[in-house]
Parts: structure tokens; sequence; C-alpha cells
């Protein structure tokens, strides 16, 4: 995995999936919710799903928790091959330099996510600017006015517009 300069969503190559990822702070509530997206190599809305979890952990923890929870629905659903996309320096240095010492919650969590996507051939990450994951930002911070887990199989108003949007 690499870090890319890419500034604005693009689809993945042909014949595999794309899931974004995001984590937002509900101060107010004391939890964090947890949005993704999974999109085809044509741009095509493939689901969603948004989580809300009690606790608010450090943000490189709720990356890292998200992360997890994409392998998880990824693996479920089996979309593969898919490429999880972050725009989480914390997750991106994990990656870039698997050699740091890192003796905290996040880098057990990590360690098992970096196990999970090194030993699927049809797993890869890679980091984008947070300007192209706005879609899913968005949709970490709708995450409070649904249940605890809400799947979508068609694409949520919360982000219509911003995917119509990316595919102009």
């Amino acid at each position: 995995p690499g870090p890319t300069s890419t500034t604005q969503w693009s689809p993945p190559p042909h014949g595999s999936y794309k899931c974004n990822f995001a984590t937002f702070p509900n101060l107010d509530e004391n939890t964090f919710g947890i949005g993704f997206y999974i999109r085809d190599n044509l741009g095509s809305f493939v689901g969603a799903r948004t989580l809300r979890i009690p606790g608010l952990p450090p943000a490189s923890i709720r990356d890292v928790i998200a992360l997890m929870q994409a392998i998880i629905l990824a693996s479920k659903n089996q979309y593969m091959p898919i490429l999880f996309k972050s725009s989480s320096s914390r997750i991106e240095s994990f990656f870039l330099h698997p050699n740091l010492k890192d003796r905290t919650e996040f880098s057990d969590i990590m360690n098992h996510c970096r196990n999970k996507i090194n030993s699927c051939v049809n797993f890869n990450i890679s980091f984008t600017h947070k300007s192209a994951n706005l879609v899913v930002a968005n949709l970490a911070k709708t995450s409070k006015y649904y249940a605890n887990l809400k799947d979508f199989a068609y694409i949520p108003n919360c982000i219509f517009s911003l995917i119509v949007n990316e595919l102009s």
C-alpha cells in the first residue's frame, strides 16, 4: 500500500470493488459513527452501512475499528477483490512503516487488520486525501440518526447528491 495524490473519488480497477470508510465523533451522545460504502469499477453503488458505537476512543482507534468493520462486511458479502480506502494518517503510517513499534490498543487492532488484508489476495488498502472521502464522512455523520447498525441497499438520501457529483 502507498499514499495517493487523489483528491476526488476514482473507481477501482476493472472487476473489483472499492470500500471507502470514515468515522465521526458524536460528542453530545458520547458515541462515534462509522460510515462506509462500496462501489464497483463503474462507480455504481453496491451498498453502504452506518454504525453507531458507544464511547469516544481516540480518532486512530475509531478509524481502525472502522477498517475492521469494513473487512468483516466485505468478507461476509464476498465483495472481492476489494480496495479499502482510508484518509486516516495513522492507519497510513502503520501500513507504510510496518516495522515501527507501537504498543497501544491501536497496534493490536491494526495488526489484526493487517494480517487479514495480507492473508487475502483479494484485499488491499490504500490512502486518499480527505476530499476524496467526503461522501463517506457525511455518511458517518448521519449515523446518529439511525439504529446502531443500518445497512443500505440503495443510495441514502444523505449522500445521493454527493455521489451524483462525483460521477459527473
